[in-house]
């Protein structure tokens, strides 16, 4: 069965009110969740990094730490989904 080089993930949408609660503080990710999502895109036939970044300007990031998520395959000619 070949993978697919897309998918849909279910999100939910922020009210303008919450865009201006959420501007009020700085939010640290949840690891672990981002961990079981990526784990769970993985089965999907993606390869999945977790990773961090440094925004350098309004244009660039810097990314490091990059954690592969999937178990070791073949490599894969689809789409990365990076966290």
């Amino acid at each position: 069965m070949p993978s697919p080089s897309t998918t849909n993930l279910p999100l939910y949408k922020v009210t303008p009110i919450g865009v201006q609660v959420l501007a009020l503080g700085t939010a640290q990710p949840h690891t672990e969740y981002l961990r079981v999502v990526g784990e769970s895109i993985c089965t999907l036939g993606f390869n999945v990094h977790l990773g961090r970044y440094l925004r350098l300007n309004a244009n660039q990031i810097r990314y490091f730490a990059d954690t592969p998520l999937c178990p070791a395959a073949a490599p894969s000619e689809h789409t990365t989904a990076t966290a």
